[in-house]
């Protein structure tokens, strides 16, 4: 600061701040380990790893904690980024507790360590002899006065995604905003049997907004190094506010191990995420599903609701038709609760359907999904019986609302023949514009047919609009959406969806905004490869088989090759891994190291569901482990639409049958998981 006189009696006093260098993505972040025969010995080491690298303080991303399981060597990891503004002399301090006790002590000790400290990370493990470790680093002689009344959160679950999820849930109940948080960790119990997350945070730092957590997550049997760097090029795509928190541990059984990064989503994000309970309703159309295999529609409006059958395919000239079924029924009685504090939605109802009645107790999992219970009154045929299922809503009047006005396809179309762009990657499509385009089907009234709902599949959407919108156009869909990027560049690809075609589009949809258990839901603003929107659907049949002739040259392996992440989509119609093209898009995503996740109701997962959850909770992940290999699936009997096309996939895994087999076969196992222990242990069977 300096001052002087100035004209007319006055002073002037001028404090110059030296302003951090703005910096964009956390491109160039690196990492450091130590492993050592004590705790202790290890933190001492990972701090003057740190020094000889240059590291300043400011410029630590995360340390962690972890081991090889509770008899291994202690091991530290750090992160840095030199990019970062550096403040001078590192001088990395640390508190630590080491003991039997449970992990809620060692808890309360780290929350009294944070006061008005300047902290790096919060990390623990299991330890030897029954013991568990937790450590805080912080900058030593920085003081931050809003650090104060630090508290924690806890949980355990038997799927590590399903407690990803639950220490989300629980920051959002205690109020936690963004840049509250001080740390999210991971670990394992000490009995190696549960994932266990514990966050810190602080309600006196200056909130910068609604939480809105989001995270990836890797689970694999590689080394740590292959952690850390997964987390390096994570942490690249993301900016450095928005970083939460990197964290590891080995894993159940200590076969694999896993890693997070936990960041704050400054993108639209998921529609689950953007709508207050306030504004939940049950107003729209709902397919429900349940362990019974049973299938049907119910619209609702206001108090009253119809029910409708499923229906089937039914041949015709021009193909397969959806038929919809002529079994009806009605909800009658419905109450639906909201407690916006709590974020919790419930609803009730009085059902019948074919002389035959019950009730249903639903719970919200978000404005689009809901868990429920069912049970059927005795009748002189059947005993009463109970069952568990899920509702996704397939049509929102208030979405379609919204979305409708967004964009004008033939506004678009009038532009005129356009050019594909040469990189596939950059035929992406966001779930906005797929929003956009259900609405835009939806003001046509498309999904009615003399009266009753129609249906329909990918192919029958292909069709009826893809073609025609984009015909003479020259490019797909999704390039006639982005018409607007930069000199009509298209937009850039994260995420690949694999996907059968013979699937319910609208059903597709509503798994992409919701997911199902534990998963992830799409985010709005991702920008997704979808091959129906993707590919000019107008090429001729000579151009689609030169287009894929090689499989592993094809556009879907280029942008496989580049993408962050494959999506597998499951269907109820048909098992994606009959597909051929889904087998070698999984199988292609595996081998490249890519994350791959499931989203959806897995195959066969009522018979799954009604014989697991009858057994011991603690027998579930190895009943569901044996239930899927009596239920393997072998590449050898996949199928295409296009025989050139099916020749020229198994040409490309010759020989390979036994890893592809058990490639996607352990996709469908991470699915059933995700799915019973991650939602139906929540419902407390």
């Amino acid at each position: 600061a300096t001052s002087s006189c100035n004209c007319g009696g006055r002073s002037v006093t001028y404090t110059f701040i030296q302003k951090p260098e703005a910096i964009g993505m956390m491109k160039h972040v690196s990492y450091v380990e130590s492993r050592e025969g004590s705790w202790n010995a290890a933190a001492n080491d990972i701090i003057l790893q740190l020094q000889s690298a240059g590291v300043q303080r400011g410029q630590v991303v995360q340390i962690d904690a972890h081991n090889n399981g509770p008899n291994e060597h202690a091991i530290f990891s750090a992160h840095y980024c030199l990019d970062f503004a550096g403040r001078g002399e590192l001088g990395i301090k640390y508190a630590a507790t080491n003991s039997t006790d449970e992990w809620g002590w060692h808890y309360e000790e780290a929350n009294k360590a944070c006061e008005r400290k300047s902290i790096i990370s919060i990390t623990g493990s299991c330890n030897e002899d029954g013991c568990n470790v937790y450590y805080v680093f912080y900058y030593d002689g920085e003081w931050e006065e809003d650090v104060t009344h630090v508290r924690h959160v806890e949980v355990f679950h038997d799927s590590w995604s399903g407690a990803a999820q639950m220490i989300i849930a629980e920051l959002f109940k205690a109020g936690v905003q963004f840049g509250q948080i001080l740390s999210i960790d991971a670990k394992c119990t000490v009995d190696g049997r549960q994932a266990c997350f514990s966050a810190h945070y602080s309600k006196r730092k200056n909130a910068g907004g609604k939480l809105a957590l989001r995270y990836k997550f890797i689970q694999s049997d590689q080394s740590w190094e292959h952690f850390y760097l997964w987390g390096v090029a994570e942490m690249a795509k993301i900016k450095p506010s928005q970083f939460i928190a990197f964290t590891t541990s080995i894993a159940q059984g200590y076969h694999t191990s896993v890693g997070f990064v936990f960041f704050q989503d400054i993108k639209a994000g998921a529609y689950m995420g953007e709508v207050p309970v306030s504004e939940w309703s049950l107003d729209g159309l709902w397919q429900v599903q349940n362990t019974r295999g049973q299938s049907y529609f119910v619209n609702v409006s206001g108090a009253s609701a119809e029910l409708t059958d499923e229906g089937q395919w039914e041949k015709t000239d021009v193909g397969l038709r959806w038929k919809q079924g002529d079994a009806n029924g009605t909800w009658s009685g419905i109450r639906f609760e909201k407690d916006a504090k709590a974020a919790a939605v419930h609803f009730s109802t009085t059902w019948t359907r074919n002389n035959v009645a019950g009730q249903i107790m639903g719970k919200f999992a978000g404005p689009l999904r809901t868990t429920f219970t069912t049970s059927t009154q005795a009748t002189e045929a059947e005993e009463a019986q109970t069952c568990f299922g899920f509702m996704l809503k397939l049509l929102d009047p208030a979405i379609q609302a919204q979305r409708a006005p967004e964009v004008d396809l033939q506004e678009l179309r009038k532009l005129g023949p356009g050019e594909m762009p040469k990189d596939p990657c950059l035929w992406g499509i966001t779930l906005r514009q797929l929003q956009h385009l259900r609405a835009y089907m939806y003001q046509d009234g498309y999904f009615t047919r003399g009266g009753k709902l129609f249906n329909p599949n990918m192919y029958d959407v292909n069709t009826d609009y893809v073609k025609p919108l984009t015909d003479g156009l020259g490019i797909s869909l999704a390039v006639l959406y982005n018409r607007d990027c930069p000199e009509g560049a298209g937009s850039c690809a994260k995420i690949f969806i694999s996907h059968a075609w013979a699937e319910s589009f609208l059903i597709f949809m509503a798994t992409l905004e919701t997911a199902i258990g534990s998963q992830n839901p799409i985010a709005l603003t991702d920008t997704l490869w979808i091959c129906t929107f993707g590919v000019y659907q107008n090429m001729t049949s000579e151009e689609i088989a030169e287009a894929i002739a090689e499989p592993q040259y094809s556009p879907f392996a280029k942008v496989l090759n580049v993408v962050d992440e494959c999506v597998v989509v499951f269907n109820d119609r048909t098992n994606v891994f009959t597909r051929a093209w889904c087998v070698f898009e999984a199988y292609l995503a595996l081998r490249w190291a890519k994350i791959v996740r499931c989203i959806g109701l897995p195959p066969k997962w009522q018979d799954a569901v009604r014989h697991i959850v009858q057994t011991p909770k603690e027998q579930w992940k190895a009943n569901i482990a044996d239930f899927c290999q009596a239920h393997a699936l072998k590449v050898a009997d996949a199928q295409a639409s296009n025989e050139n096309d099916l020749e020229a996939i198994m040409k490309q895994i010759e020989g390979k049958h036994d890893e592809v087999d058990r490639r996607t076969n352990c996709l469908a196992e991470w699915a059933l998981k995700d799915l019973i222990v991650g939602e139906f242990q929540s419902m407390g069977l």
